[in-house]
């Protein structure tokens, strides 16, 4: 399920797959989030209102994803260089954690657990009503 198509729904739990990954930005374009990191020493992009237009659609799209979850979001992104702005913005406000393997890409909103059987039976859910595919 494409979050567009996500929009006005809600579930327990949502998980994005290469969110940032896939974006349109390059990755310099999301360093801006290290503007606002406490103490961050690493260099930062100016904002540019034209450069920078593709990251608030973008935002957008993140904004739709994350207010989809009631307890808990994960969030995975292969690309370590363009994912690491946003990721070191979200844990220095405390708002996120990192799974124990940094380089797995996995990164977790704070929120209840879930368990396994929950999971198996929301997908067998999302299978039913054909909102799922498989490949």
């Amino acid at each position: 399920m494409t979050v567009e198509q996500a929009k006005g729904m809600e579930f327990r739990d949502v998980v994005l797959m290469n969110l940032i990954t896939d974006s349109p930005g390059e990755a310099q374009l999301w360093r801006l989030f290290l503007k606002n990191v406490p103490g961050n020493t690493e260099p930062c992009p100016s904002f540019d209102s034209k450069k920078h237009n593709i990251l608030a659609t973008e935002l957008k799209i993140l904004y739709t994803a994350i207010t989809r979850a009631r307890s808990q979001l994960w969030i995975w992104d292969s690309d370590e260089k363009k994912r690491y702005p946003l990721f070191k913005f979200w844990q220095s406000m405390d708002l996120a954690v990192t799974s124990d393997d940094a380089r797995s890409g996995k990164f977790t909103a704070k929120g209840d657990s879930t368990t396994v059987e929950e999971w198996i039976r929301q997908g067998q859910i999302l299978l039913r009503t054909r909102t799922m595919k498989t490949h």
